[in-house]
Order: C-alpha cells, then sequence, then structure tokens
C-alpha cells in the first residue's frame, strides 16, 4: 500500500536521529500521522490498515523490547503517557463529522459528498 509506504519511509528518514521517546512521540503527531488525516477526510482505511499503522508508529516509538502497551503510547502526556494520537479513533472522529454535516440542514460540498458516499455504498 502507498501510504503505509510513505509512513514507513518518513519514519525511517527519522528514525536515525537522536531524539527521546517523547520527541519521537511528537515526531509521529505532528508529521508522520499528518499525513494520514488529511486522506482520512477524504476516503475510508480498513482496519488492517490502521492495525498496521500501529504496528510501524510502535516500533519507531519503543525500538527497545519489552514496547510501551499502546494504551500508554495514546494515553494523555499529563496522565503519564505519550500523547500519541490513536489513527483509529481519530478515523472515526472523521467519520462521524462526515455524518454530522451530511445530517445537518446547513449545504456544504462535504455534505454533497458524504451523501454521495453513502448512496453509492448502500448500492454496492
Amino acid at each position: 500500500n502507498k501510504i503505509l509506504a510513505k509512513i514507513r519511509a518518513g519514519i525511517a528518514l527519522r528514525s536515525s536521529r537522536s531524539l527521546s521517546v517523547l520527541g519521537r512521540a511528537t515526531i509521529v503527531n505532528a508529521l508522520i500521522l499528518s499525513r494520514l488525516w488529511h486522506l482520512a477526510w477524504v476516503m475510508s482505511f480498513p482496519t488492517w490498515f490502521l492495525t498496521k499503522v500501529r504496528g510501524t508508529i510502535t516500533g519507531f516509538l519503543c525500538p527497545f523490547k519489552p514496547a510501551a502497551s499502546w494504551k500508554v503510547i495514546t494515553t494523555l502526556r499529563h496522565q503519564g503517557g505519550l500523547g500519541v494520537i490513536d489513527p483509529r479513533i481519530q478515523h472515526q472522529v472523521f467519520l462521524l463529522k462526515y455524518l454530522r454535516n451530511a445530517a445537518s440542514d446547513s449545504i456544504s460540498w462535504g455534505k454533497d459528498v458524504v451523501l454521495d458516499l453513502i448512496l453509492w455504498k448502500t448500492k454496492a
């Protein structure tokens, strides 16, 4: 998958730097996952893809064994975690925003796109 390859390439580019775990978490949120968020506005990702993204992120953040749990990785920093945004949850948030926009009374380009997508999916 091209998207996953780009995420891995971005991680490989930054893996050689001597960064703390919190520094790596900042890189993941600001540079790596931001590419995914742009795509998540216009397309849906299958579960297997999000699972691979999660594994790739965990490998970058924790190049040591045992790796931190996903719960610790995605827990907010002020609560003792690394503060990485969970791609699965963020993807669900984007889908809910689509549905909210589609259900609103205001006319928008996004609403038309979502309604067309829903109609297309239900015909398949």
